[in-house]
């Protein structure tokens, strides 16, 4: 019987958040310069050693919180700032919880506007992932995006569109406030957070509602997550998942 030894190299990531497999790994050690103690933003974590996860990142000084780094959608790392992939968590909820953030940075959750808004402090670029309910996946990025301080409402600035989504149902929504159901900030006459289910940055009220409540197949629902014309023959077609990530504007 004839018994080979073969080497391989290979690069593995480290993140403690990451699943635990109850198998048998081999890992190789490799020199590179250490990830910063404290980074501030998921760009600063080399993606070819570490995995996506949990990570804390300090955007301003004195200021420190904890983040979904993903790692693996091109041209990251990206900063994870909502994630949508079934009802379990309630969206239709007060000011003070869209402020904070809420949910399970592992799951379903809003990383809060108060942390986008230290994110934001520089300049930065907006990646929104769609899959409707019939398994279409789509992208919509935004060269610009940036969420104001709560003296300003965290109003909103999103412009450069690009992408595979037919239709821009952010634009509407360049400019204005944040609104919840118990603080209302648009240009309605009535209370589109209310109405709508949800907490947004409503106009009069919405192309896009991706923080709605009511989490159900098919169309026409106001208070579902929605993206106007994702289909060219359907009216307000309900998404299956959303995610909204962020990360540094390129030099």
């Amino acid at each position: 019987m004839t018994k080979e030894c073969r080497t391989f190299t290979r690069t593995f990531c480290r993140n403690d958040t990451a699943a635990k497999l109850s198998t048998l790994m081999l890992f190789v050690k490799v020199e590179r310069e250490p990830t910063p103690a404290n980074p501030a933003d998921c760009s600063e974590i080399d993606p070819d050693v570490y995995c996506s996860g949990i990570y804390r990142i300090t955007p301003s000084p004195g200021v420190t919180f904890d983040v979904y780094c993903n790692m693996d959608t091109p041209d990251g790392p990206w900063t994870v700032i909502q994630n949508r992939q079934n009802g379990d968590v309630d969206f239709y909820i007060p000011w003070n919880d869209y402020r904070n953030g809420f949910g399970n940075l592992q799951g379903n959750f809003w990383l809060g506007n108060e942390a986008i808004h230290y994110i934001t402090l520089t300049a930065s670029v907006l990646r929104i992932e769609l899959v409707s309910w019939l398994g279409d996946a789509r992208y919509a990025q935004y060269s610009t995006f940036k969420v104001e301080k709560e003296a300003d409402n965290y109003r909103l600035t999103v412009s450069g569109f690009f992408g595979d989504v037919r239709y821009d149902a952010m634009d509407l929504l360049n400019g204005m406030e944040f609104s919840s159901y118990d603080q209302d900030n648009d240009e309605y006459s009535g209370n589109c957070a209310s109405s709508c289910e949800g907490g947004w940055w409503y106009r009069k009220c919405y192309d896009a509602n991706l923080n709605g409540r009511v989490y159900i197949n098919g169309s026409d629902n106001f208070q579902s997550l929605v993206w106007d014309n994702f289909y060219q023959d359907g009216q307000y077609p309900h998404m299956m998942t959303t995610r909204m990530l962020v990360k540094r504007s390129p030099p």
